[in-house]
């Protein structure tokens, strides 16, 4: 039995500079994310090469800091490629921040799991109001 690693960090992407706040530990966070993005592993925990098919798991935490399975994103094997996701597929609902982390696992036997990643921080909301339109100094 061959046990796959994970080498790949998940990122959390939006589509404005303007869309971050600070999270209660002061780190910044990003608000209303388009997508996921992460590069699939190449190698198994015994170094050897990975040559079979690849589907990810998303891991939403809950209240007590623990991962749960949210979702399965299918994947294919593609060497340094980078992967991504929509945010809108996860099902999340506006007014929470979110940490999820995510993991891969052989598609033909899906018990073949690795370890999650670094997990991300983010927040969903429809309550964020856009920056100013006109700034200027007179």
């Amino acid at each position: 039995m061959r046990i796959i690693t994970l080498s790949f960090n998940l990122l959390v992407e939006d589509d404005s500079k303007f869309n971050k706040v600070f999270n209660q530990t002061g780190k910044n966070m990003k608000v209303n994310p388009k997508q996921l993005s992460w590069k699939a592993p190449t190698t198994n925990v015994d170094n050897t090469p990975i040559d079979y098919e690849l589907n990810y798991e998303v891991g939403l935490e809950d209240a007590n800091g623990q991962l749960q399975p949210l979702m399965v994103i299918p994947g294919q094997l593609q060497d340094g490629s980078t992967y991504t996701a929509p945010i809108a597929d996860l099902g999340l609902t506006a007014g929470k921040v979110y940490t999820i982390a995510l993991r891969s696992f052989a598609k033909d036997d899906p018990a073949r799991k690795s370890q999650y990643s670094a997990s991300v921080e983010f927040a969903i909301s429809d309550r964020i109001p856009n920056p100013p339109l006109v700034f200027a100094v007179a």
